[in-house]
């Protein structure tokens, strides 16, 4: 009679350890989960650029009709940002890549966003992981939701940067608090909620606090409404 306590006690353990097991299972980032969704992310809208100075595309002494025109017979003309609109929508990714970039170099988070985008999509590149990281990273410092969504899945994934699913949950909440309503942030939100069901609580709190800290430091915690990761 004193057998059955022990196979009980026994019992009661292995149960334990299976159930273990597999919250442990769960909470290991599946690298493809949120893949998917970076691939189908639209382009920053690139009307934004149309409020760049016109100085930063070409020299002061080339800002008349006559030089413009001049400029564009030979292989080293430039390009007004409605000329680069239209080279985009058109597909001439080459074409964008090569007049975008100094607008980049400026330090114009609207054109780290899109060129780092361009890199990450091989259009008019090479693609480049760590390019594209490298130029996503500076426009989501800057504030930049759609450059922070991209960031948070490529973090998220180990593509062009060591693989994090705490910082790219951090990424996703700072995402969700600087895009307007729509249906951007509407996905951004969604994947909020994939990735953090797929941490522990310990990973979830510590991605929300990391958020909360980046925010703070660029004088926008008020922002940050957002209720704490159950």
């Amino acid at each position: 009679m004193r057998i059955f306590p022990v196979l009980l006690i026994l019992l009661v353990i292995f149960c334990a350890g299976t159930v273990s097991a597999e919250e442990d299972t769960d909470t290991q980032p599946d690298s493809q989960i949120l893949l998917d969704t970076v691939n189908t992310l639209p382009p920053p809208p690139v009307d934004e650029y149309k409020d760049v100075p016109p100085g930063l595309l070409m020299s002061e002494d080339s800002l008349s009709p006559q030089k413009i025109q001049e400029s564009r017979q030979s292989d080293q003309d430039v390009m007004t940002m409605d000329e680069i609109i239209a080279a985009y929508d058109n597909g001439q990714y080459d074409l964008v890549v090569k007049h975008l970039a100094p607008i980049a170099a400026s330090n114009y988070p609207e054109a780290e966003e899109l060129l780092g985008i361009l890199y990450y999509k091989g259009q008019g590149v090479q693609e480049d992981d760590e390019t594209a990281v490298a130029w996503l990273t500076k426009a989501s410092d800057a504030g930049r939701p759609l450059a922070q969504h991209y960031l948070a899945n490529l973090t998220y994934a180990g593509k062009g940067t060591p693989q994090d699913p705490v910082t790219a949950l951090m990424w996703l909440y700072i995402a969700v608090v600087h895009y307007p309503d729509g249906p951007d942030k509407a996905r951004a939100l969604q994947d909020r909620t994939s990735l953090a069901a797929r941490l522990s609580r310990r990973d979830r709190a510590r991605a929300y606090e990391m958020a909360r800290d980046w925010l703070k430091k660029k004088d926008e915690a008020a922002l940050f409404d957002q209720e704490p990761p159950p």
